[in-house]
């Protein structure tokens, strides 16, 4: 074989070495990344509505065409979304930080708690603050702790 042709050979092997040493990591060309308020545009009643309906890939589809992001990070959105939605009924973006009240504060879990009814203080516990179950399970549990 010529020269030539092992001269071209070693050539087309550098520039696919080169361009495999350069390429950036999958996750970066996958488009922006969801951050605090990326959500904003998003039709999230119709993203709701999709993974009431059990149609996870049409509830990416809407997420990625509103807010650009990449499959993987969209993907990871609405399984959150997901998650928010069957444990909290909606689904929630970084919910605000709320201050959790001290049970004693509470009206009626301090009654609910001294008459021995720890479901009663945590169903008010959580009605009045908004926190989730286990939440408010440990809270009156702190409380009933300290007493």
């Amino acid at each position: 074989m010529s020269k030539l042709f092992w001269i071209a050979i070693a050539v087309a092997l550098a520039v696919a070495l080169l361009s495999f040493v350069t390429r950036r990591p999958r996750d970066a060309r996958s488009g922006p990344k969801l951050g605090p308020g990326s959500l904003q545009n998003a039709p999230l009643d119709r993203i709701a509505a999709a993974i009431r309906a059990g149609h996870k890939i049409e509830a990416i589809k809407l997420l990625r065409e509103s807010s650009g992001v990449g499959l993987a990070e969209a993907k990871e959105a609405v399984e959150q979304l997901e998650k928010n939605l069957s444990r909290h009924g909606t689904i929630a973006i970084d919910p605000p930080q709320r201050l959790v009240a001290d049970p004693d504060s509470v009206p009626g879990v301090r009654a609910a708690v001294a008459a021995g009814d720890t479901i009663e203080a945590i169903k008010l516990y959580r009605a009045h603050v908004g926190v989730g179950l286990e939440e408010a399970k440990e809270a009156i549990d702190a409380l009933r702790a300290r007493r």
